[in-house]
């Protein structure tokens, strides 16, 4: 079965919290619209707008119930944009992921045929306790609500709910211990769980996808579409002659380094020689949590830039930058990271890409060290 998740902006959890979380500690409900994004292997309710109930159209009682007219005014305005229904309500004195009451399960098992109907997508419930954790479930007519796997809230801090039954917390081991000596347990169970796409696995694509893997993170996947070259081995990490001679794809080399660097005790390691230019690279990486951009073209971090506030993935970009005199020799090299995520700048506001240059499919936006020979 695919997966399910739901991710939100900060700016979005936080009107939906005020709502949701009284100050009197009673139950309440509102509506909210979802745009699908939908991977080769999970499906995410990507959350839109919020729509709050009018007058008439919900009570309070110490729990909340709503009207059927409040479900039919927010499935008709969603249906007119081509989105979906998400059903909130909340828990103010539960902590932690939520399951279902029986109540709760009649309620929205009642009102998911009427939103589907409307909308042609499935409801999408969810509950919200005390601690601001959410937990969601997508309804199919048919079969019943599906759980799902965790909830993210994008903005200059990700947070994330984890449903601990279908994303437990990886066992950390004892080749971790400076590593979660240095945040925690609770800080390396939330990083380990983490589905993590890199995107480019040349100089410093591959370094990151190995120091990954050695912090403990279990699943990590490498996307990259170009094969070791000759000029390659002097700067990527365990590349050898017989890679070149065989011509071996960059994403085999870094498979192999990375098993050999995992310390998960059940490392999840994926390889898709693809280009997130296509549409099958942009469908697989919608089934990540983070993704990190380490490619040098800007129509591909364009892409990313892209991804990251339609589909609420943040994505983590940067490299190095190698300034030479004109007559060669190098003047000097810096680095830089971006974290592309709603609540802060974009590549192209940063100046990190040009938008005539990614019109042209060729150039850059900025001289990176993995430019050159990758």
């Amino acid at each position: 079965m695919i997966r399910a998740s739901v991710a939100m902006t900060s700016g979005l959890h936080s009107q939906a919290g005020s709502h949701l979380l009284r100050g009197d500690g009673q139950e309440d409900v509102c509506l909210a619209t979802y745009s699908p994004s939908t991977g080769d292997q999970r499906t995410t309710a990507v959350l839109t707008d919020l729509m709050l109930p009018l007058e008439g159209e919900r009570s309070v009682h110490g729990n909340a119930s709503f009207s059927g007219r409040y479900v039919v005014r927010a499935a008709s305005q969603a249906a007119a944009q081509g989105l979906g229904v998400a059903l909130m309500h909340s828990h103010p004195q539960s902590v932690g992921w939520q399951g279902m009451s029986g109540a709760d399960r009649e309620t929205e098992q009642s009102y998911a045929r009427v939103a589907e109907t409307i909308t042609g997508h499935p409801l999408v419930g969810m509950t919200l306790a005390g601690d601001k954790t959410w937990s969601a479930r997508s309804w199919d007519c048919n079969r019943g609500h599906h759980d799902a796997e965790s909830v993210r809230i994008a903005g200059t801090i990700l947070r994330v709910s984890w449903n601990g039954t279908l994303r437990p917390a990886p066992p950390s081991t004892s080749a971790q211990v400076r590593t979660v000596s240095a945040w925690g347990e609770a800080m390396q169970a939330d990083l380990a769980r983490l589905r993590v796409l890199v995107v480019g696995v040349g100089t410093v694509g591959l370094d990151l996808a190995i120091r990954l893997v050695q912090a403990g993170v279990q699943d990590v996947s490498v996307m990259d579409f170009d094969t070791v070259e000759e000029v390659n081995l002097d700067r990527l990490l365990t590349a050898t002659r017989i890679d070149t001679a065989l011509f071996r794809s960059k994403i085999h080399v870094a498979l192999r380094a990375m098993r050999a660097a995992a310390t998960a005790v059940t490392p999840v390691l994926t390889g898709y020689d693809l280009s997130i230019c296509e549409p099958q690279g942009q469908r697989a990486a919608l089934d990540y949590d983070v993704i990190f951009s380490c490619v040098d073209r800007p129509w591909a971090r364009a892409v990313l830039n892209q991804l990251a506030y339609s589909d609420l993935i943040p994505v983590i970009d940067g490299g190095l930058a190698v300034e030479p005199f004109p007559d060669r020799g190098m003047r000097n090299a810096t680095w830089r990271a971006h974290v592309i995520t709603p609540d802060r700048p974009c590549l192209q506001c940063n100046g990190q890409i040009d938008g005539a240059q990614v019109a042209a499919g060729s150039g850059s936006g900025s001289m990176r060290f993995d430019e050159f020979g990758e």
